[in-house]
């Protein structure tokens, strides 16, 4: 679809209207969904002496050290903070999993190291079949430990067998997606910053 949009565009205007347009009709998606139980996840891992843990691919993996980094820090619970980490954030540790067993085990490989019962999991994934996301949050519901995904398209793999918030797209739109995901972020870290501290 963006390719079309592209494709019959007149210039580069023309294309940010149709653009900014699609957008639009693709994030009043948010307008359906109550975050309420989303935020209370988070507290309540927090409230257990959990750590929310987020991965992604690409994109997606800029998204979750945003994600983690508001929920963590910009949210300024230094009373009560909300833990976070993310996934994949070492170039050392990715490359070495990647080359001594595969890529598809990265996550999951590190979450065995750092994860507890207490935590919650949220993965990033536009697609939804992400193979490492799905290895990773499954190997998370396999331990009994919480797990969320925030996904794009037809959600994939993972809408089947995790909680999830689906941003809904006809076809793999990384970008539209990929920046409701970053809104999404924002509007959870803000609430939690203004009206719960």
């Amino acid at each position: 679809m963006i390719k079309d949009l592209v494709t019959k565009s007149s210039d580069i205007n023309d294309f940010k209207k149709s653009y900014l347009s699609l957008f639009s009709k693709t994030l009043e998606q948010l307008n359906n969904y109550d975050l309420a139980p989303i935020i209370q996840e988070f507290l309540d891992c927090r409230d257990r002496g959990g750590k929310i843990i987020f991965l992604g691919n690409g994109g997606s993996h800029a998204n979750a050290q945003h994600f983690a980094m508001g929920v963590g820090y910009i949210t300024k619970q230094w009373n009560r903070p909300i833990k976070t980490c993310v996934l994949g954030a070492s170039s050392s540790l990715v490359t070495s999993l990647a080359n001594d067993y595969s890529f598809e085990d990265i996550f999951k490989l590190e979450l065995n190291v750092i994860m507890n019962k207490e935590d919650l999991v949220v993965g990033l994934s536009v697609s939804g079949n992400s193979k490492n996301v799905i290895s990773a949050l499954g190997f998370a519901k396999e331990q009994n430990v919480r797990t969320f995904a925030l996904l794009g398209s037809d959600g994939g793999q993972l809408k089947k067998n995790h909680e999830n918030l689906l941003i809904s797209t006809d076809d793999l739109q990384l970008g539209v997606t990929e920046d409701i995901h970053m809104i999404l972020g924002h509007l959870i870290c803000y609430y939690i910053e203004y009206k719960l501290n």
